[in-house]
């Protein structure tokens, strides 16, 4: 039976350069057993990407969903879980941009959801705000690559949010969890947006008493 210190040790090459040569790129190691560690055959999951992480999905049984715009990948992911007897009937191969595909998603109660799709501005935010509201209270966000600029804004402007608490980070890969169910918020209401705005004394008074204080600092450097 393959299992997941199979797939770490094997690091299978799923992936292809620009000139066609094989590449084995994929999730850490900490990654993929998160997944495993978090995820199964109750779970609803979905990742923007795919690779080795969707082979660590479909070992944890979840009801996955990969989203990914190479077209090349459908089959060498599904052949090399049929070629080592893991099942993927529960797996669903969504070929295309995440941009595009992600907005008319009908799928929705995500237990468990992996960002590690285009690292490209702005897809990233972008992935994180269709799927998110998608997402379970309680549920999972994986956001991977944050040595990225990309991947390191979202990290930062979530842990500046009440609704979600990082849980768990390292190199390259954070860990958060959704305390709260998805809202949309005015600008003004996100710490990250309004610490990183410009503004002239008495404009604090537009924000609510937990942004006024932490925008103290800011306005303190100015002087």
């Amino acid at each position: 039976m393959f299992t997941l210190d199979d797939l770490i040790t094997q690091r299978p090459p799923l992936h292809r350069h620009g000139d066609g040569r094989k590449a084995s790129w994929g999730a850490s190691e900490t990654v993929l057993k998160f997944i495993m560690d978090h995820a199964g055959p109750h779970s609803k999951t979905i990742e923007t990407g795919a690779g080795h992480s969707t082979i660590a999905f479909a070992l944890s049984g979840a009801e996955h969903y990969a989203v990914f715009p190479e077209p090349y990948l459908a089959d060498t992911v599904g052949d090399f879980l049929d070629d080592n007897g893991i099942a993927r009937d529960k797996l669903h191969l969504l070929n295309g941009p995440s941009q595009d595909i992600l907005p008319a998603l009908k799928e929705d109660g995500f237990d468990l959801v992996f960002i590690d799709g285009d690292h490209a501005f702005p897809v990233p935010f972008m992935d994180w705000y269709y799927l998110g509201r998608r997402m379970k209270p309680g549920g999972l966000l994986i956001i991977d690559d944050t040595q990225i600029w990309t991947g390191h804004v979202l990290k930062t402007f979530l842990m500046m949010e009440p609704e979600w608490r990082l849980i768990k980070d390292c190199y390259g890969a954070s860990f958060f969890r959704m305390e709260e169910p998805w809202s949309g918020k005015w600008w003004g209401k996100q710490a990250y947006t309004v610490i990183h705005s410009s503004f002239k004394p008495g404009d604090e008074n537009l924000f609510t008493p937990h942004i006024r204080e932490m925008l103290l600092p800011v306005y303190e450097s100015d002087k």
